[in-house]
């Protein structure tokens, strides 16, 4: 009877629990000391009379797995995206609804197992962002500037070339970001606008006048002397657009000879 040996516990349900623990990814957990700790704890050799002490182990090992809390899902790229938002000019873009829509969904209790999800957030933002128009540029000057070219006249002027240059330069369809080009395109047909110099007159009829009576003989009249200040009064340096100033100077000069008395 001293002989007699009472049979090994049975550490099947510690094998499990140990085949468990090891199973697991410890970096996926804020603190896998506990696990280890009760694993290491296990002490082989235990008879069927300490069966309760080996089951002891395997419900350590077991209570140390449940408590175990996955680490937080990585957020960097969910914040950058965010970042990135928050640094446009929403008033800048066609519709900023998309943007806005992915944000509100950003969910932040997300646990490491679930770090898919995180980065389907993230890339959600990014492709919103990425699919952004910006508003068209403002026209308004430059069709002020067209408008005020086309109602010009060109045959008034020596070179009307440069304005339809600056009129043809013109680009449509530039965005917002692109607004001082756009602004630049005005400036350049209102420049060439300013540049503008009117055609000389035409001092045909008045050069004629003057040769008529430049080819009088003034003591063969009574009094030459409204002629002469007809003659006298002609100013030459009027342009195209005091054309009818110019025939009025020729006018007078005719009306004057017209006017003589021998």
């Amino acid at each position: 009877i001293a002989a007699l040996q009472y049979k090994d516990a049975d550490y099947t349900k510690v094998d499990a629990a140990i085949a468990k623990a090891n199973a697991m990814n410890k970096d996926n957990y804020k603190d896998f000391t506990a696990v280890e700790a009760a694993v290491n704890a296990v002490t082989r050799g235990k008879n069927l009379t300490e069966q309760t002490e080996v089951d002891a182990m395997a419900k350590a090992i077991e209570d140390a797995i449940a408590a175990l809390q996955y680490k937080d899902a990585d957020y960097t790229k969910v914040d950058a995206a965010i970042a990135k938002a928050n640094a446009l000019n929403k008033d800048n873009h066609k519709d900023f609804s998309a943007v806005d829509d992915a944000l509100k969904a950003v969910v932040r209790d997300k646990n490491i197992t679930e770090q898919t999800e995180v980065d389907a957030m993230a890339k959600a933002i990014e492709d919103a962002i990425a699919a952004l128009q910006y508003k068209d540029a403002d026209y308004t000057k430059v069709d002020a500037a067209i408008a005020k070219a086309n109602a010009l006249n060109k045959d008034n002027y020596k070179d009307f070339t440069a304005v339809e240059a600056a009129v043809n330069a013109v680009t449509r369809g530039k965005n917002l970001t692109e607004q001082t080009e756009v602004d630049a395109m005005a400036k350049a047909i209102e420049d060439a606008i300013a540049a503008l110099q009117y055609k000389d007159a035409d001092y045909t009829k008045v050069d004629a006048a003057i040769a008529k009576a430049n080819a009088l003989k003034k003591d063969e009249y009574k009094d030459f002397s409204a002629v002469e200040a007809a003659v006298n009064a002609v100013v030459r340096d009027k342009n195209i657009t005091e054309q009818s100033e110019v025939d009025a100077m020729a006018k007078a000069i005719e009306d004057a000879i017209a006017a003589l008395q021998y």
